[in-house]
């Protein structure tokens, strides 16, 4: 079985791999299914490379996230000029803020708390994994 789903986890890697070359449109939606994708088979057989993942996640978490950032188009970045910076703080600060706080007035746990309110405010999923390390 953990042969079968190394191979089916392997095709559909190489799948979301190549797809992208082969359908400009492709790009938008991709990794949205490879997340889904990715979920469904950790579900059915479970982590092929439980033990060896362990060790990278954050590592790999952190080059994912660094690569994202290559893909912005840095003119178009300076284009939304300090307007676009102003509101982005703003708009962290309060949903931080704002989520402790109400957390703390639910009467939620302040770790998690915390990984909510970093998470909601920042980018989701990834901030709540790259916080949680240092919430222990």
């Amino acid at each position: 079985m953990k042969t079968l789903s190394r191979i089916v986890f392997i095709a559909v890697a190489l799948t979301f791999g190549i797809l992208p070359y082969f359908s400009a449109g492709a790009k938008h939606y991709l990794p949205g299914l490879a997340v889904i994708s990715g979920a469904a088979i950790a579900v059915v057989w479970g982590n092929p490379w439980a033990r060896h993942t362990a060790k990278l996640t954050s590592h790999l978490l952190a080059l994912a996230i660094v690569l994202m950032g290559f893909g912005m188009n840095l003119p178009q970045v300076l284009q939304a000029g300090a307007h676009a910076l102003i509101y982005t703080f703003t708009g962290i600060v309060l949903g931080i803020g704002g989520g402790v706080w109400l957390g703390r007035k639910l009467g939620v746990e302040r770790d998690c708390r915390w990984l909510v309110s970093v998470g909601t405010s920042i980018c989701g999923g990834s901030s709540i994994a790259a916080a949680a390390p240092a919430l222990n």
